[in-house]
């Protein structure tokens, strides 16, 4: 495995020490289980109701879907 070597300060050092579950979590483990939750995917129904505080932007978007699908229904009828 590869290793990069970082510079942190004390203080962020002795805060990620504190996060060790035992002296055997490297500090790359404690990294991992910290971050890893947010960057994990949360699937397609976290997404419903994102837009529901932004009209102007789901506007621009459906906008977009109609004008592409006329182009490929015009594609499919030219044969």
């Amino acid at each position: 495995m590869t290793h990069k070597t970082i510079t942190i300060s004390l203080k962020a050092y002795t805060l990620l020490k504190k996060e060790k579950r035992s002296q055997k979590e490297s500090f790359t483990d404690v990294i991992i289980r910290l971050l890893a939750p947010k960057y994990k995917s949360k699937g397609i129904k976290s997404l419903f109701g994102c837009l529901k505080d932004h009209e102007e932007e789901w506007e621009n978007i459906l906008e977009h879907i109609y004008k592409h699908r006329e182009k490929e229904e015009l594609k499919s009828v030219n044969i």
